[in-house]
């Protein structure tokens, strides 16, 4: 079985890819929708794994795969790839991440997969892996629509298995999603923050500062990466 058919549990899904992209991802084995960021250091490859690795003497702090085509305001997307947090980072005391939703425009984090290794690895404050499961495969998936208004919404689950299999990690609907995570924890806050029109999603390991790298380095493995746009929602979870 394919792997978007694994996550969407259909034949079709009506899930259409998001066009072609930069040679980066094809070149490296990976679907057209997905580009290795190449100013940045590359990771390493071994069979489908992608190692990637940063570290403090080394800028920029980030070794991560991208969406190779902005996403846009208005449409709903799905991300999802499974994850393996080297052990030694249960030392690390925050400013790491596994990905990243940005502002294509800006920079601006909006959504932030993090790893800390008293809280795990978390989204929005919800526990995605325990700090005790580091060194094993995790699966995440994310599906959102991108809005600037109350039409958007927000779905991460985590587990292997198909995507009905993962249990729901963080869900919410009517929000909107293009003002960032803070917006749905403080809704007062979206008044006063500019919603971002063109995104990109970021995959690896990420660092706020050299300061959050810990003395011998940070490392994520990825494999089983997908990005799509999706025409059809199924099974979706209002609100948690």
């Amino acid at each position: 079985m394919s792997l978007l058919r694994a996550l969407i549990l259909v034949p079709l899904a009506l899930v259409a890819g998001c066009g072609e992209l930069a040679p980066t991802g094809p070149e490296r084995g990976l679907p057209t929708s997905i580009a290795i960021d190449e100013t940045a250091r590359p990771p390493e490859v071994t069979g489908n794994v992608f190692a990637f690795t940063i570290d403090r003497a080394r800028r920029p702090y980030r070794s991560v795969a991208v969406s190779g085509q902005q996403w846009e305001l208005g449409n709903a997307y799905m991300a999802g790839f499974e994850f393996r947090v080297d052990p030694a980072l249960r030392s690390s005391r925050g400013g790491l991440s596994v990905a990243h939703i940005i502002d294509a425009e800006t920079g601006r984090v909006l959504y932030d997969l993090e790893v800390d290794g008293r809280r795990g690895v978390t989204f929005l404050g919800r526990t995605c892996q325990a700090p005790g499961d580091f060194g094993e495969w995790q699966r995440m998936t994310i599906r959102t629509r991108l809005a600037a208004d109350g039409t958007g919404y927000l779905e991460m689950r985590c587990g292997i298995g198909p995507l009905t299999a993962q249990p729901v990690v963080f869900a919410r609907s009517d929000v909107p999603t293009a003002r960032g995570g803070a917006c749905l924890s403080d809704p007062a806050r979206c008044d006063r923050a500019a919603p971002a029109r063109a995104f990109q999603w970021q995959t690896g390991v990420l660092a706020d500062s050299a300061a959050a790298i810990p003395g011998g380095g940070a490392t994520v493995e990825i494999r089983r990466m997908v990005h799509r746009r999706l025409y059809v929602v199924f099974t979706r979870t209002r609100n948690l």
